[in-house]
């Protein structure tokens, strides 16, 4: 059956692409739902962005929070006082307190168990190099809002760094239009541990945590998503400071074997492109059947969710059905199926499949951001307690980055030690290759050791 045909079959209001892998390349499969032209505009708003932030400080970001929040404050404004985020924290239910804080625990739990141990070796006779560890001395970090509050991203952020030792957390979150943050948002930052919060939000608050301003400190190292612009900031700041990962718009890779419920399918693609009208759904499925099942599952579905009107814009935009033509029997299935997940490089990769599948499946798995096995193992899990992290690389970066860890947060610190014995055991090895360097400073610093 053809994509005309496919499309014919579908009788739904939302058109979600269908496309036979056989149809599509490898390297289409990642730029299929990108767009050029769009990245090229935000970047070069936000290069904008970041000269007007780095000329004129506090006043450029004032602006951009009137411009682009419709927010006006003056500069001692953008903090918000401690009292507030106390109130905060009395204001919110009990329940959702107490959820947040068994989300933390398992968070911190998880997180230390990624906390690297301190190490020494003897690697020549005499000489033990070592390694030790040092937190960050300043990290910052985004919370998105603007369409939606995540008191969970806060915690996924905040928790590692508290867990590495980091000194001073500054969070940047964008405030509503009445100029006030989100209470939810601050009650969570209190249960986190954080009290130093500014209300600016987008690719001004990232240069103000990069740059520096008057008000707003320059941090070490900024964590957290957000939307294409504030990815967008991160990567054009990358090098003034650290980042975790090109964090942007959320995606999803749901692969689907063929006894997998399309109404489970369809509710973990949407649970993604709620998120806003650039998330990416997609899902790999074994055949035209399956394919038409989840897109009539979707179509069901999203009448009935809260954010139906995102949910329509996003997956039409960026969703996409992607046929394999092999049931999980097929000896080629795991093969082929890595070949597309690995060149898609998913930020969350659900397996919907048995365990056999899983078992023979995973090992071929280089490239994703964070995997959910099993149909009992939803992304939700992990977005908010499973104790893994939820800041997660996008747009196909799991080819090169990682999930936000604690060690992100952390320096590695060689050290090394030898004793008078082990001077001489090492002197001529590293006398031979300085002199051949022809850096006789260094053999000297050695030789003359030795000699004396």
């Amino acid at each position: 059956m053809n994509n005309i045909n496919l499309d014919r079959a579908m009788t739904m209001n939302i058109k979600i692409r269908i496309k036979q892998l056989s149809e599509i390349s490898l390297a289409e499969l990642r730029s299929a739902t990108i767009d050029q032209a769009r990245v090229d505009q935000v970047k070069a708003s936000v290069q904008d962005i970041i000269g007007e932030v780095r000329a004129r400080g506090d006043e450029a970001v004032l602006e951009f929070t009137r411009k682009f929040d419709g927010v006006e404050f003056s500069a001692p404004d953008m903090r918000v006082p401690e009292s507030e985020i106390d109130d905060a924290l009395n204001s919110v239910d009990g329940d959702v307190i107490e959820a947040l804080q068994a989300a933390r625990a398992n968070i911190e739990k998880y997180h230390a168990r990624e906390k690297p141990e301190e190490w020494q070796i003897e690697t020549t006779e005499g000489v033990t190099p070592s390694l030790i560890t040092r937190p960050l001395g300043t990290v910052g970090i985004y919370v998105p809002g603007g369409k939606a509050f995540y008191p969970s991203t806060v915690l996924m952020c905040a928790v590692p760094a508290i867990v590495a030792g980091v000194e001073r957390i500054v969070m940047a979150t964008p405030p509503r239009k009445d100029g006030q943050v989100e209470p939810i948002v601050l009650a969570s930052a209190k249960i986190a541990g954080i009290t130093e919060i500014y209300k600016i939000g987008g690719a001004q608050a990232i240069a103000a945590l990069a740059i520096g301003t008057e008000t707003i400190p320059k941090v070490d190292a900024i964590v957290g998503p957000g939307n294409a612009y504030v990815s967008m900031a991160k990567q054009l700041l990358q090098g003034e400071v650290i980042i975790d990962s090109p964090a942007g718009p959320s995606e999803v890779l749901v692969v689907a074997g063929e006894d997998a419920d399309p109404k489970l399918t369809a509710l973990d693609i949407c649970a993604q492109a709620e998120h806003d009208e650039d998330a990416v759904a997609m899902a790999l499925v074994t055949s035209n059947a399956q394919a038409i099942a989840l897109a009539k599952a979707t179509n069901d579905l999203v009448p009935t969710l809260d954010r139906k009107a995102i949910l329509k814009a996003s997956l039409e935009k960026n969703g996409l059905i992607i046929v394999l033509g092999k049931n999980t029997m097929d000896e080629d299935y795991a093969n082929e199926a890595a070949s597309v997940i690995n060149a898609i490089a998913p930020e969350h990769l659900q397996l919907s499949l048995d365990d056999a599948t899983i078992t023979t499946l995973l090992p071929l798995v280089k490239n994703a951001g964070a995997i959910f096995l099993g149909e009992n193992s939803p992304v939700p899990l992990g977005d908010y307690a499973s104790g893994t992290n939820h800041v997660l690389p996008t747009s196909g970066n799991a080819k090169r980055y990682s999930a936000l860890n604690t060690t992100n947060f952390i320096k590695y610190i060689p050290v090394t030690r030898a004793s008078k014995d082990g001077l001489k055991n090492l002197a001529r090895t590293v006398s031979t290759l300085a002199r051949f360097e022809k850096l006789d400073g260094h053999a000297r610093c050695v030789e003359d050791r030795v000699n004396d």
